[in-house]
């Protein structure tokens, strides 16, 4: 090995001890220093690409990973591949996600978090089956021993249990949803889901009960307050549901309420439709009105978490 040699690996591997310490400035430094000597040295770039990927910045890791990765059949692929699909998933590129946690599953089938990663995507891509399975594997590999320290066993009967919810299977998504419960406020949504399938159950106490929790929660949670408003209607309390009606901040929600106002008289039932939305029936086929439940999970915590792994010296 010549000096240069020496010099080049030295750097490498303070870059790489800077970045396990999550020193990313640091790292980054000393990586554009190797590059500036030798622009095509390959993990470097990928490095560097992880660099930016911790401190935020998607578009760049995206660029240095993929050039990394094609250039240096030596690299650590599975871990860089993971990275790389969570860069897609910040963004909201999911199939690139999916693509990417596929090549790191296929490169290494025991990654436990990539499973997980990539469950998030199929549920954004509204693949419920697949992220069923995606969390199933993800389970399998502890055996049902719930760690509350461990983000990806709170998340994982999340995304079961509103996959299953999608799918109609309401009996089931309830009992994983309640898995899920935490004190969590970022988790809020939770405590949603398991209120919209009371409501199916035609189980109005306890939907309300979850609802106010929600809100509890997040004020901001606009189909919370339409849910609970229209059970109050249901239930005599006119007064109280416009006080729902007013906290309600969003022009859609808000003109889905105002209609509301007007059939409630009429409402005897609900199902859920292929749609995910909430159909309310005034005999067992009669629709008279159909209200979206959906709700943009991206906004709970572990969607922006960020999956840690040392790079192997």
């Amino acid at each position: 090995m010549t000096p240069g040699d020496q010099q080049m690996f030295a750097l490498l591997t303070e870059a790489a001890f800077a970045f396990n310490r999550r020193q990313y400035a640091d790292s980054l430094r000393l990586l554009n220093e190797i590059l500036e000597k030798d622009s095509d040295h390959s993990m470097a770039i990928a490095l560097r690409g992880e660099c930016y990927f911790r401190m935020g910045r998607y578009e760049e890791a995206i660029e240095d990973i993929t050039t990394g990765l094609f250039d240096d059949s030596g690299l650590f692929k599975s871990g860089y591949y993971h990275s790389l699909g969570l860069c897609y998933l910040q963004i909201g590129k999911h199939v690139q996600a999916v693509n990417c946690f596929s090549l790191s599953i296929k490169d290494t089938r025991w990654y436990y978090p990539t499973y997980a990663a990539r469950a998030k995507s199929w549920f954004i891509l509204h693949k419920y089956r697949q992220c069923i399975k995606d969390t199933a594997r993800y389970k399998k590999y502890f055996h049902g021993r719930k760690n509350k320290e461990r983000k990806e066993d709170l998340m994982m009967p999340l995304l079961e249990g509103m996959s299953a919810f999608y799918l109609r299977k309401v009996l089931w998504s309830i009992s994983l949803l309640k898995e899920a419960e935490t004190n969590d406020p970022e988790e809020s949504l939770i405590f949603y889901y398991i209120a919209l399938l009371h409501i199916l159950a035609d189980d109005p106490e306890p939907a309300i009960h979850y609802l106010s929790k929600a809100i509890w929660f997040n004020q901001n949670l606009d189909k919370a307050y339409l849910f609970r408003m229209l059970l109050k209607l249901k239930n005599g309390k006119k007064t109280d549901a416009q006080t729902d009606y007013d906290k309600i901040n969003d022009p859609v929600t808000a003109k889905y309420a105002r209609e509301l106002f007007n059939i409630y008289e009429k409402i005897k039932y609900t199902r859920l439709n292929k749609k995910g939305e909430m159909e309310l029936l005034s005999t067992r086929t009669k629709i008279i009105y159909s209200l979206p439940t959906h709700v943009d999970i991206t906004t709970c915590s572990f969607f922006k978490e960020k999956d840690m792994f040392e790079i192997p010296l």
